[in-house]
């Protein structure tokens, strides 16, 4: 690294940042659909039907008014009575209702598993390692059947025996 490391511009513009600071409400501005559909059709070359069908979506949806919920609403009266509680989670249930100076929710004793449900289980997990072996293992290669080389010599082969041979096709 530089001795200039890190540079003083950057250092300045993490301690002193450019913010506005205008006291006017934020709000978003629409868009020029105008401009849009025309960088589209211009930029990557789309048909007008093919622009108007990926722009009808944003334009519907720019026009439904919408209103950002507040933390306050969230948590608010209201916000639990609504079919059935929206926090799935105990946990998070539990916070709400100590923030709502609620009594906490009853708990719901853990079941325990029966015998035959642990005996189930641990094969479950023994067959599961078994296989989790069985894939770490390498596997043995297939080896080629060599092709008859011609030898420069050939060797005699032995010959078997007179007695070898009993007769007898039993076997």
């Amino acid at each position: 690294m530089g001795a200039d490391f890190p540079d003083p511009r950057i250092r300045d513009a993490y301690f002193h940042p450019a913010v506005d600071e205008s006291a006017e409400p934020f709000s978003f501005g629409k868009p020029n659909l105008e401009e849009i559909k025309k960088f589209m059709q211009e930029r990557l070359m789309w048909s007008d039907m093919r622009t108007e069908e990926h722009l009808l979506p944003v334009i519907k949806k720019l026009n439904e008014r919408q209103i950002q919920g507040s933390i306050p609403a969230f948590f608010g009266p209201g916000a639990m009575s609504r079919s059935g509680p929206i926090h799935k989670s105990l946990r998070v249930r539990k916070v709400v209702d100590k923030l709502l100076g609620k009594e906490p929710a009853p708990t719901v004793p853990a079941v325990k598993p029966t015998a035959e449900e642990k005996a189930k289980s641990a094969k479950r997990k023994r067959a599961l390692k078994d296989l989790a072996q069985e894939k770490k293992r390498p596997k043995p290669r297939r080896r080629r059947a060599k092709s008859p080389s011609p030898s420069p010599s050939p060797s005699p082969s032995p010959s078997p025996s007179p007695d070898a041979f009993d007769g007898d096709d039993d076997e």
